[in-house]
């Protein structure tokens, strides 16, 4: 393989780590706080089925 052949390859694939970093670090708030509301819900309902029982 030529080196310019290996450089472009190690560039596009340090530029595609750069962005699905990005990508990843802008959507964990959002995901944390769906599931957070996701497990708060889940809790509160075996809280109260158990409460009618």
């Amino acid at each position: 393989m030529s080196t310019e052949l290996t450089t472009a390859f190690t560039s596009g694939i340090t530029a595609i780590k750069g962005d699905i970093t990005s990508l990843m670090t802008a959507a964990a708030p959002a995901a944390l706080a769906i599931a957070g509301i996701g497990i708060a819900l889940s809790f509160g309902m075996n809280f109260f089925r158990k409460l009618a029982k």
